[in-house]
């Protein structure tokens, strides 16, 4: 990962709890998420979903809201 992509999520990270796997240095110990286009979320593929505070249930799917984990999603498509 090159220095502006680092610079982009480190600015992103402001609106996150502490305790958000975006949090981990690396992409390697992210949570599952699929980008799947939709705007502001990516598809969460976890367990457990409902134990993240950027989780939100729709319909049978989860949806994760978290603004780096979206950029990496996106970006690095992991």
């Amino acid at each position: 990962m090159d220095k502006e992509h680092k610079k982009d999520i480190k600015e992103l990270m402001i609106d996150c709890s502490e305790g958000c796997k975006c949090h981990n240095p690396g992409i390697e110990d992210l949570c599952e998420a699929e980008d799947i286009g939709l705007e502001g979320f990516v598809k969460c593929l976890e367990k457990n979903p409902s134990m993240c505070d950027h989780s939100i249930p729709y319909g049978y799917s989860w949806y994760c809201s978290c603004a780096p984990r979206i950029y990496i999603a996106r970006k690095f498509e992991k």
